[in-house]
């Protein structure tokens, strides 16, 4: 008995993901930790937005948080984050 809890990991911004391989590995090691989300927050160069939704949809991860800002909301749309929050 009690509440299920989903939990992210530390959140992907451009001050933590700097390149597409740098999306990668966060979601990977995200993923290989057992978070049930990867959480987007602020910013992210298109490339490594990409890169992070691509491996999170090869390790079946979903993806939530924030748009990037500076990013189209098509983008967000056309790669598949799970939902957009706040």
């Amino acid at each position: 008995m009690g509440p299920t809890i989903f939990t992210a990991g530390p959140f992907l911004d451009q001050t933590t993901v700097r390149s597409p391989t740098a999306a990668r590995r966060v979601v990977a090691a995200q993923a290989g930790a057992g978070y049930d989300f990867v959480k987007i927050h602020g910013d992210l160069s298109e490339e490594s937005y990409e890169a992070a939704l691509e491996t999170a949809l090869d390790m079946h991860i979903a993806v939530v948080g924030h748009a990037p800002r500076n990013l189209p909301l098509s983008t967000v749309l056309e790669n598949g984050q799970a939902g957009v929050t706040h």
